[in-house]
């Protein structure tokens, strides 16, 4: 049984409980159920897969971003694309700008902002549903508000749109409105795309960054620019990475969570603030799974939920509005967090 809940700012119906109101503890979305698998939250808006494979939005439809057909804004979960079935999804953490998801048959579906060209389309136009990139077969997907990348079913990394601060990994700073290969390597296994940066993992275990390095947030020793990947460090069991806006936390096989990048609100988690990382740090603790939100942080850890950082609307779940520089476990404090 899965039930989704949501807390924190509801300007735009992100929390999917039919109010505008911000919440400060978990309340569940309206649609209501224990059949949800997935769920992808962003800026002002929120995707989910169930275990049927539908695939549901709700929140900010600005630039057709709910992929509904429409850009109004849904203050309860609507299922769009109806009678496909979808296997991952992959929305902006920006949740104005472009999103994408795969379907059963490994094929990627797009929709949303495009004003770069980030739905790799060919053209700059929006799209308000969910329409087919071409017919290579993907296996992961990651988009920020204005580029996407995916890696394909043969393990090669592919990335489009804003090239700006080469985030797009191609060694330039150019746009690009359709998929370019990143390099030649075919081992890559999970993409991260944040606000003008990218992190990856290898099935090495290596990670990799590479854009905008302001803050620190590439983890690299530094906030310099890079538009080609380059290694973090020299480490081999990176498991999972999470980007937002200027800070970054991945995990590594044996549970440990590493942080770096920004912390104007204590969204490093290391009880300090106003004090910027630019390599990885430790947070305590062995921990299974690992999001950023824009100046907060959200992990599980044996199936109870925690949170850290910026709480100026509640979206830490502790019942409270205070910033928070360690991690603080949600009011809602029983295990079977997934």
């Amino acid at each position: 049984m899965k039930t989704l809940c949501g807390f924190g700012p509801n300007g735009n119906g992100s929390l999917g409980d039919n109010t505008d109101y911000d919440r400060s503890s978990p309340v569940q979305t309206i649609a209501g159920g224990s059949d949800w698998a997935v769920v992808h939250v962003g800026y002002d808006g929120t995707m989910a897969l169930k275990d049927d494979g539908t695939l549901w939005t709700w929140g900010n439809g600005s630039n057709g971003c709910l992929g509904d057909l429409q850009t109004n804004d849904r203050s309860s979960p609507v299922m769009i694309a109806n009678g496909k079935t979808w296997k991952s999804i992959g929305g902006a953490n920006y949740f104005y700008g472009c999103s994408g998801a795969i379907d059963d048959n490994d094929h990627l579906f797009v929709w949303g902002l495009n004003d770069y060209g980030q739905l790799g389309l060919e053209d700059t136009d929006n799209r308000s549903s969910p329409i087919q990139m071409g017919n290579k077969t993907w296996g992961q997907v990651s988009s920020s508000a204005y580029s996407m990348g995916a890696i394909d079913t043969d393990g090669k990394l592919w990335m489009w749109g804003e090239g700006s601060n080469g985030e797009l990994g191609l060694n330039d700073t150019d746009n690009y409105s359709s998929p370019i290969q990143v390099g030649a390597d075919t081992d890559w296994m999970q993409i991260a795309c944040g606000y003008h940066y990218t992190m990856a993992i290898k099935n090495d275990g290596t990670l990799w960054g590479w854009g905008d390095g302001g803050y620190g947030k590439l983890g690299l020793g530094n906030e310099d620019y890079y538009s080609s990947p380059v290694q973090v460090g020299s480490d081999t069991n990176w498991n999972k990475v999470a980007t937002c806006n200027d800070h970054s936390a991945a995990l590594k096989e044996d549970g440990s969570l590493f942080i770096w990048g920004r912390n104007n609100r204590g969204q490093l988690g290391d009880g300090t603030e106003d004090i910027d990382k630019s390599s990885p740090i430790q947070v305590s603790g062995t921990w299974t799974d690992i999001t950023c939100g824009e100046y907060h942080t959200a992990a599980i850890k044996n199936s109870t939920l925690w949170t850290w950082g910026d709480n100026g609307y509640g979206q830490l779940g502790d019942g409270t509005t205070d910033d928070k520089s360690s991690p603080v476990q949600t009011l809602m404090n029983f295990s079977g967090w997934t």
